[in-house]
């Protein structure tokens, strides 16, 4: 048995045996000596009238703004940009990008005769008709600076030529291409662009008390070895990632790309609780002994997972499977809207009948049934309160792939 499990953020793996304090935002596992039984030893009862799970949760410790970047009501969108796309990585973009245009001159001297340096405010105006084509949709690149009256749009002229356009899109890069870093993963491409990218926003946003965890798929068909293809995303092809995502803002905290076997989880971590209950531990680096209340659907969602979070003053709820490990088996047939519930010292499993069988696991909300009105009078109806948190809750990921929706 291990006494500590903390997140490295520098070596993307969970290290043992670590010296800090648990009060660091670092996930602790059960002491051997600990007055408390086993994660793997969870005994569950029945509720009843005179036995009902009473979860004893500590009031969210944090009462820091929401955003930590210097705002008044004058700060303009770009200066809000400008705070995660801070100069460290734009200088980075600006040196690969020079570097590669030079590169390319070297192995052809006919080609990119015209280049200039690139320089910074030219690379924001690169940035922003980026921006303004996913808005505006057209066949082509060309079509943009096209004079054609039907289709026409003159901004793209009057901004930048599209020589030049072309010219950056063709250099723009991220990493050395003949120096790829030691130990490269499939993500190398990018660069520190990503790492940083995602240090920013964790440096600025200070979560609420309610966080979710899920997965997305970002729209993309070429040729690459991690893309993945689900038929039930609107996008079926992708790069899939996981998101942890503000409740409160639906800002974006954290993510980790999926890279097949090189997603980078601790074994030990997996062991325990299975790759998506890993993928849950990592993305919550930082963020324990808080109380905040993480909400997941039942990729995630495990008793061993639930546990573990607990003991590190972090609560979960969430849909689960009802053949995960630990479960008791509820094998009762239940009439539409009839629910049954168990409980163990620091869980709560429902098993409710719906249009078909809702499985929930909590760790911070006790049973009781609520009325949830709705815009259609038939579909008003008593639900556990636990599936009542988890539909407001579970929409900050849904919220993101609805901005970037082509």
């Amino acid at each position: 048995m291990f006494h500590k499990i903390l997140l490295d953020q520098d070596h993307d793996a969970l290290g043992l045996d670590s010296d800090l304090e648990e009060s660091d935002g670092s996930i602790t596992d059960i002491e051997e000596d600990d007055d408390v039984e086993e994660v793997t030893s969870a005994k569950w009862k029945r509720e009843t009238e005179n036995s009902k799970f009473s979860p004893r949760v500590p009031a969210f410790r944090d009462d820091l703004p929401r955003f930590n970047g210097q705002t008044t009501a004058e700060t303009t969108p770009f200066e809000i940009l400008k705070t995660f796309l801070d100069s460290r990585i734009i200088q980075s973009v600006l040196h690969q990008t020079n570097l590669r245009a030079q590169q390319i001159q070297r192995s052809n001297p006919n080609t990119l005769k015209t280049w200039t340096v690139l320089e910074e405010n030219e690379l924001w105006v690169f940035l922003a008709l980026q921006l303004l084509i996913g808005i505006v949709k057209k066949p082509q690149i060309k079509d943009y600076w096209s004079t054609d009256e039907l289709i026409e749009t003159p901004i793209f002229a009057k901004t930048m030529s599209r020589n030049r356009f072309e010219e950056i899109l063709r250099c723009l890069h991220f990493s050395d291409n003949e120096n790829p870093p030691q130990g490269q993963t499939r993500l190398w491409k990018l660069g520190n662009f990503l790492p940083c990218l995602i240090k920013n926003f964790e440096a600025c946003i200070n979560p609420g008390e309610f966080l979710c965890v899920d997965e997305s798929l970002l729209d993309f068909k070429g040729r690459l070895a991690f893309l993945q293809y689900n038929p039930l995303k609107r996008s079926r092809f992708g790069i899939k990632y996981f998101a942890l995502v503000d409740c409160e803002t639906k800002l974006l905290v954290k993510m980790i790309v999926y890279l097949g076997k090189q997603t980078r989880v601790d074994s030990r971590a997996k062991e325990l609780c299975g790759i998506g209950g890993a993928t849950v531990i990592k993305l919550l680096d930082g963020y324990y002994e808080k109380n905040h209340k993480v909400v997941l659907d039942n990729w995630f969602n495990s008793p061993k997972l639930q546990e573990l979070l607990t003991y590190n003053n972090t609560y979960c709820l969430g849909t689960v499977r009802p053949n995960r490990k630990q479960l008791p088996k509820l094998t009762k047939k239940l009439t539409k809207g009839a629910i049954e519930s168990y409980f163990s010292d620091n869980l709560l499993y429902e098993k409710w009948s719906d249009r078909r069988l809702v499985h929930m696991l909590n760790s911070f909300v006790p049973h009781d049934m609520t009325f949830a009105p709705s815009r259609n009078p038939n579909n008003s109806r008593e639900k556990p309160l636990s599936v009542t948190i988890y539909n407001k809750m579970m929409g900050g990921v849904d919220r993101i792939d609805q901005i970037l929706a082509p």
